[in-house]
Formats: C-alpha cells, structure tokens, sequence
C-alpha cells in the first residue's frame, strides 16, 4: 500500500475521530432502505458488526440475538457505543486498521458491515479486510455489506470534477471516486469513498470466498449479502 493510501485510512480514523459526537446526534436511527436486514437475524444469532460506529445496528436489532460484538477504529466512537449499550451480550470494541481478527474466527453466524467499505482506499485492502470478515464466520454464516450508491445524481458533479482533476493529474484518487465533506465547527471532515457499482461489490466479496445470496440497489445503497461455505 503506498503513502496516498496509508494517508487515507488514517484521516478516515482521526476524522471520525474529531466528529464523533457531532455524527453520533445525526445518525440515531438506522438507514430506513436496510431495515430489512433485521430479518437476516434470530434470538440465536450471534452478530459481528464490523465497523459499528455509535452501535446503531445493535439499537437497531433492539437485543433481538444471542450476542453482539460491535468493532471500530474510531475511539471515540466505541466509547460512544459503550456508553449506550451496557448489557452482558452487546460489546464493543476498538480495533486497528490492519488488524488481523484472529481472537474471533469461526465465532459469528452473521457479520454486518454497514456503511464501511466505501471508506477502504485500495483493491489489495478491502480484499484483505473482506477475508478476514470471512474467517470469523461459521460454515453457513452470512455477511450483508452496504456502500452508498454514489452513482445518482447529487454526486455527478463532485465525481465528474475529480475525474477531470485525475486528468490533469492533481488528483490522487480512483477513477469515479471522491470525498464527501462534514463539518464539525471550523473542522472540515473530507471522508474518502469508493464508488462501488453492483457488479464491483459483488465480484470483490466472491474474490474474497463467499457465495453470493443476492445484491441489491435501495436506491441510496448497494447491499451484498453472501455466505461462507462449507468449502471456506
């Protein structure tokens, strides 16, 4: 991985980081197109949401599991989740960026990983990420991903003005990609995402081991749902 992408999950985290508080108050409820992942989980399930942010999901699946382990690289989001979440099947926990999820393979039967992988600035990254996410699953378990559909038309012109910069080549991002600013006070959050298309999301989880069960365009958000096979 070179420096420009090193750079960019770093300021991911410090970013997240800076406006936790601000973005924990704007994203209380769950995303209303993904409410249908609640049927994907049972009483007996136990859930890994890989990139849990505030705990959101666990508000979201309201206890409805045998247990739940939220992961993050922000601390201050994971101290946020903590706060709200105090009970003995609900935990979270900070991770690094390039951590490997040993302590946790063949532990979950369904992993979530909401709004996360459009922040992964490199093909070799998100491959790597995507496998271990595989490796804590159980034979049969599932994973349902989201990235935001950023092909639709309010992000045209922030896309269609990073390619031509891409062209002159003052831009160090991927082709079709951008950032997506949030301001928190005089501090602004300039959050990398990768345009992913259906087909991409796609080919990059069967890439990684899993079988796919279906993808899907809400609208605001594509959606993959796979499984780890017994093969895996």
């Amino acid at each position: 991985m070179n420096s420009h992408h090193l750079a960019i999950i770093k300021s991911v985290i410090t970013g997240y980081d800076k406006i936790a508080l601000k973005f924990h108050h704007t994203r209380l409820s769950f995303f209303r197109d993904l409410r249908f992942v609640k049927n994907y989980v049972s009483k007996d399930s136990s859930v890994l949401d890989f990139g849990c942010g505030n705990g959101r999901l666990a508000e979201f699946l309201e206890g409805e599991y045998k247990e739940y382990l939220g992961l993050d690289v922000s601390k201050n989001l994971i101290k946020i989740a903590k706060e709200k979440h105090q009970n003995e099947k609900t935990k979270f926990q900070k991770i690094r960026p390039f951590e490997k999820l040993s302590p946790f393979y063949e532990s979950f039967d369904i992993a979530f990983s909401i709004a996360v992988f459009h922040h992964f600035p490199e093909n070799r990254y998100r491959m790597e990420r995507a496998r271990e996410i595989l490796r804590t699953l159980r034979p049969g378990g599932l994973i349902i991903v989201s990235v935001w559909n950023l092909w639709q038309r309010k992000y045209y012109k922030e896309i269609l003005k990073e390619i031509f910069k891409k062209i002159a080549g003052s831009s160090n991002l991927g082709w079709g990609d951008l950032t997506v600013s949030f301001k928190e006070n005089s501090f602004v959050f300039k959050r990398y995402h990768h345009a992913y298309t259906k087909r991409s999301l796609e080919r990059l989880f069967i890439k990684a081991g899993f079988k796919t069960v279906k993808t899907i365009n809400t609208g605001r958000n594509l959606v993959y749902i796979g499984q780890k096979t017994i093969q895996n």
